[in-house]
């Protein structure tokens, strides 16, 4: 038997003096309560105290808080109907007004109570927890919008709520994260990139600096084992290059720089020559030196940059032609981060 109908059965059950106790209960409920919070021994909206003693025990309000004419609203059918007709749905579209109300405990009892009834119910979860967060419960509010996650899939809503309430709990790395999967799915949403930026500051602002030295953090992506770093080459187009210590230069592939000729960013005037470089099998490989005018990295611009045109089945590499203009670099493999370190320019 569903709750629905077991709750509609037991309501009509009773006995006639529960029909005079019940209109003043949820008409209180529903004409506003100055209380900022339900205490333990009363129950919250969307429930009813059905303990033995006091089956149908009615919360102790003031009686100025339920006005006569609200008591008189509902007659004991207009009352059964009501009741029973509450569904998913209608619990969480009264969470929903109660939220927008600045009444979050109350929205929490509701939202509980659709999830209740459909424990499946993803947009719930990501209600409550946004209720949770109101209310300063950061734990409780990150386990709903994981479960909203967990259920959504690629339709959840929710990291970036989670990112601001591991920002609240001081779990930075955590929340980098699903900031950066926030701006995975909607580049330009303005508050995530401000939210990554924030988050990078504050990261950064808790490593010990040394000397003069500025430390720059910039994200990486994790992609077929390799960290690979969006960069701007000469200041028109942005690729994507695997950061590889292992390379000597920066390397483009052919197709790649053909590319960057017919669009006018790379000239001939940038070619510089040519190169022999002995591969891993003995054999050697002779190819293109190329200036590459600037490549922007995160804030950085390193100018007039060595580089080589490898074959077409190569991959964009930053190699040490770039890491090598810098003091120290490394790889934050926690928060997945390029950490370039120059001089300041600071006097």
């Amino acid at each position: 038997m569903s709750r629905r109908k077991h709750v509609g059965r037991a309501l009509l059950g009773r006995r006639t003096a529960a029909w005079i106790v019940l209109p003043l209960c949820l008409t209180s409920t529903a004409w506003g309560q100055s209380s900022s919070a339900p205490s333990a021994d009363r129950p919250t909206i969307g429930t009813i105290d059905s303990s033995d003693d006091k089956p149908w025990a009615c919360p102790k309000r003031k009686p100025d808080l339920a006005p006569a004419a609200a008591k008189l609203a509902l007659d004991k059918i207009q009352l059964a109907d009501a009741w029973t007709s509450l569904s998913r749905d209608a619990y969480e579209q009264a969470g929903l007004d109660w939220a927008t109300k600045g009444r979050h405990e109350l929205a929490v009892a509701l939202f509980s109570e659709a999830i209740a009834l459909d424990p499946a119910d993803a947009l719930a979860y990501y209600y409550r927890g946004n209720s949770w967060f109101s209310l300063a419960a950061y734990d409780k509010a990150i386990d709903d919008y994981s479960a909203e996650i967990r259920l959504a899939g690629g339709r959840a809503l929710s990291y970036y709520q989670r990112g601001l309430a591991y920002e609240k709990r001081g779990e930075l790395g955590k929340a980098l994260r699903d900031f950066r999967r926030r701006l995975d799915e909607a580049p330009t949403d303005a508050e995530a990139d401000s939210a990554v930026a924030r988050v990078l500051a504050a990261i950064m602002a808790k490593w010990p600096t040394a000397g003069l030295e500025e430390t720059h953090a910039i994200p990486v992506v994790s992609e077929d084992g390799a960290f690979v770093v969006p960069v701007l080459v000469n200041g028109e187009v942005t690729l994507k290059f695997v950061v590889d210590s292992g390379a000597a230069d920066v390397s483009i592939p052919a197709d790649v720089a053909r590319t960057l000729m017919r669009t006018g960013s790379l000239k001939l005037a940038d070619i510089t020559g040519k190169q022999s470089y002995r591969l891993a099998d003995g054999s050697t490989m002779a190819s293109k030196t190329i200036n590459i005018r600037s490549l922007k990295v995160g804030d950085i611009v390193v100018e007039n940059v060595e580089g080589t045109v490898t074959p077409s089945e190569g991959s964009l590499l930053l190699g040490q032609t770039f890491l090598s203009r810098f003091s120290s670099w490394s790889i934050d493999n926690a928060n997945r981060l390029l950490l370039l370190k120059q001089a300041s320019s600071r006097t």
